[in-house]
């Protein structure tokens, strides 16, 4: 069905919070001879354990898991296993979390739905250190960014300081604290804010940057 097309065996960690889709996976890469299933991880924190102990080629990662999300899992994995390639496995379509998956460094970015023929091919080529995403796939990280930079453009310096603060959970008073400035001068760039980007409140402000990521570095 899948026929190998290189001598070097590829050791792969899967995780995922779903047994089922575990084992789906585990019977499908059976069909491949030179794909090895060295470890499972039912949790983000046992995700990133086992690739730093096993140092697998690749990490097939779920997008969601109910103590962090893969996304994290990504960054830990790229951070400290940067040998090891993380493909994101997930059942939802493209929004900010395949925006977020790129800026994690991650492989590639797959749906549950995908062909087994064609997983099994995309894990061989991420494990020789391609990067494998799709030009529409490119295309709306690309049109997503220019978005979000286009929309921070509107922002001053000190605005974009207090829309990262907000974001970051503080209140006002910590707020006019950490920049030094009075309660009132932060309402008005908070007013400002919302009216800049459009949105109807300080908690759709504070959901935009959270879910977008708009101000974290890449």
């Amino acid at each position: 069905m899948a026929e190998s097309d290189t001598t070097a065996a590829v050791n792969v960690l899967l995780a995922d919070d779903h047994p089922a889709v575990r084992y789906g996976l585990r019977r499908g890469f059976e069909w491949a001879s030179d794909i090895t299933i060295v470890a499972e991880a039912s949790s983000a924190r046992q995700a990133i354990e086992q690739a730093q102990q096993i140092r697998p080629q690749v990490a097939i990662v779920d997008v969601q898991f109910p103590d962090s999300s893969g996304i994290e899992v990504c960054q830990q994995i790229v951070k400290h296993c940067p040998e090891t390639a993380v493909l994101i496995l997930t059942a939802f379509d493209w929004d900010v979390y395949l925006v977020r998956a790129w800026t994690a460094g991650a492989a590639g970015f797959i749906l549950k739905t995908v062909e087994l023929d064609k997983l099994i091919e995309t894990v061989r080529q991420v494990a020789k250190g391609k990067r494998l995403f799709t030009p529409d796939q490119l295309q709306y990280i690309w049109a997503w960014r220019r978005e979000i930079t286009q929309r921070l453009q509107r922002l001053t310096l000190r605005e974009q300081e207090v829309l990262r603060l907000l974001a970051g959970g503080y209140t006002n008073p910590e707020i006019a604290k950490e920049l030094v400035v009075t309660l009132k001068t932060v309402e008005t760039h908070i007013s400002r804010i919302l009216a800049k980007l459009e949105l109807p409140s300080r908690r759709e402000v504070i959901a935009w940057a959270r879910r977008t990521h708009a101000l974290t570095e890449d």
